[in-house]
């Protein structure tokens, strides 16, 4: 029995040996090529496809897209195009060398870019703002790509081998445990000189596990609701304050996952609204200054007029209610795009409500 287990554990030990360095190996080329891909986004977000960061994108006057489309660019000379394209790969590349992408290629499309701007055709994109963002587009094809495997093995041949250590020391060793472990289960069940109670034993430790690991999924897997409940605050007759989640009425809201808050001062007839959103795993926060229209006993009201839409909002701090209705100006500015989304209106309610229809604790 003692020899039949030093078997096991000499087995246990060689396979681990072995699929150890596969293992970390891997592991860092999974890292690479994570980061990779977020460089990657970045660099097309900005400078290759702007319109691929959609509703969320802001002007960036930097953004070579926006850059070729720019008249201006017409007018320069191709000296000054080609010295202008350098600039900017030479902006870029302190971030772009650390997610894969080769040098050469990467200031050689910066290059031609600059030479045959106008053979890629002007587009446009909506803005946050409902203006209209202008940039060329880029055939996809003809966009570099990132080099994953020569960022993994220029890490193993240079100095960057220094910021593994920290990565095997976090990383990998708690792997190597697990892979040992693994090995070791495996072992186990395919020796039939064991007895049978042993294997009952390393089972019901698997099953242990595993029902752990999936307890731990779908707790970090619940929804994310704004925290807070729906509350329209008054103190005296000067002061007015509203907490809770915009949800759309009519229409879908962009950012279901919000948090807002409004506070209003009657000697100032001003509103101050503060807004967090969460976009995917980004959080937008903005702040807007609403003049206020009327203020009586029951209710404040705002009446906004931007330059695609009108806002009205109306806060019933008796009734403890805050609406608000955006309308398309008509008819529309050639750079806005309101008028396609039509009348949308929204509601502030608590956070629960907003994320699952109906309010915390009440069966609907």
């Amino acid at each position: 029995m003692i020899g039949q287990t030093k078997k096991i554990l000499l087995t246990v030990l060689i396979a681990t040996l072995v699929l150890t360095p596969i293992a970390f190996v891997s592991l860092i080329y999974w890292m690479v090529a994570t980061a990779s891909t977020e460089g990657s986004d970045w660099l097309v977000t900005k400078h290759f496809d702007p319109s691929s960061a959609g509703f969320l994108m802001s002007v960036q006057d930097d953004s070579w897209a926006v850059t070729l489309a720019t008249p201006e660019f017409a007018t320069l000379s191709e000296k000054e195009r080609l010295a202008l394209a350098k600039d900017t790969f030479n902006g870029v590349w302190s971030m772009a060398e650390g997610y894969g992408y080769v040098k050469s290629e990467l200031e050689q499309w910066f290059m031609d870019t600059a030479k045959n701007f106008s053979s890629y055709p002007i587009k446009k994109a909506k803005l946050m703002n409902n203006s209209f963002m202008t940039f060329r587009e880029f055939t996809s094809g003809s966009i570099p790509k990132p080099n994953i495997l020569a960022t993994v093995l220029k890490m193993f041949t240079s100095n960057s081998v220094s910021a593994i250590l920290p990565i095997f020391l976090w990383v990998a060793i708690p792997a190597i445990v697990l892979l040992f472990l693994l090995v070791g289960v495996a072992s186990v069940f395919l020796t039939k000189e064991l007895p049978v109670l042993y294997k009952i034993i390393v089972a019901g430790l698997i099953v242990a596990m595993v029902f752990e690991g999936w307890l731990i999924k779908v707790v970090s897997s619940k929804k994310i609701i704004p925290s807070g409940f729906f509350n329209v605050f008054t103190f005296g007759d000067n002061y007015v304050s509203a907490t809770g989640t915009w949800r759309g009425v009519n229409q879908k809201i962009a950012y279901p996952v919000n948090a807002a808050k409004i506070e209003c001062f009657k000697d100032q007839r001003i509103c101050r609204e503060a807004n967090a959103e969460l976009a995917d795993s980004a959080l937008m926060v903005n702040t807007t200054e609403w003049q206020i229209t009327s203020w009586d006993d029951k209710e404040i009201t705002i009446d906004h007029q931007s330059k695609c839409n009108t806002t009205k909002m109306v806060i019933n701090f008796k009734d403890k209610a805050v609406t608000q209705i955006r309308t398309p100006i008509d008819p529309q500015p050639e750079d806005c795009m309101a008028g396609k989304e039509g009348k949308f209106i929204t509601e502030m309610v608590d956070g629960f409500e907003a994320i699952y229809g109906k309010k915390f604790g009440v069966k609907k």
